[in-house]
């Protein structure tokens, strides 16, 4: 636990919000995603990647792009493997709260998402019920949504 805790206090001392939050300053980065599906999606957690890029337009407000990939595999027997192919873009405009040694950051933006690969096959329902046989020989029924390949959702979203 101890270990632990130094492990986080260190993080926080490098998360440390610095003067350079001001306009013209950009931000790159990356970031690992996992991704726990509903159990209606009949898709399995999976671990994906994204990146972003920020701009401070001004002091402590920010316009930030986001882009990642995940790609799950269905839970239904597939013989092209079942790989649903699920690409993720966000806009956002934050603003920065500098609370030293802290930050808070808030923001509202819209949020993109498209579903391909093995989608149609996998996903697309007649009704809003899709029955399949999992790996394992179980029977199971999904109530998700009836998408297609490459369905896009598009909607707004918030950061605190």
């Amino acid at each position: 636990m101890r270990r632990f805790m130094l492990s986080v206090a260190t993080l926080a001392v490098a998360a440390m919000p610095v003067s350079a939050q001001k306009a013209g300053t950009v931000e790159i980065g990356g970031y690992a995603r996992y991704v726990d599906w509903d159990t209606s999606y009949l898709l399995k957690n999976y671990v994906g990647g994204g990146a972003r890029l920020g701009i401070f337009v001004a002091k402590n407000l920010e316009l930030e792009a986001q882009g990642s990939y995940v790609g799950p595999r269905s839970e239904l027997v597939q013989s092209d493997g079942g790989t649903v192919d699920v690409w993720s873009g966000r806009g956002l405009l934050e603003y920065n709260f500098n609370f030293k040694p802290f930050a808070l950051i808030v923001g509202a933006g819209v949020t993109y998402n498209n579903f391909g690969g093995a989608a149609n096959d996998l996903l697309f329902c007649s009704e809003a019920t899709c029955t399949g046989t999992t790996e394992d020989g179980d029977v199971v029924t999904g109530y998700g949504p009836t998408y297609g390949s490459d369905t896009d959702e598009i909607g707004p979203m918030g950061l605190v």
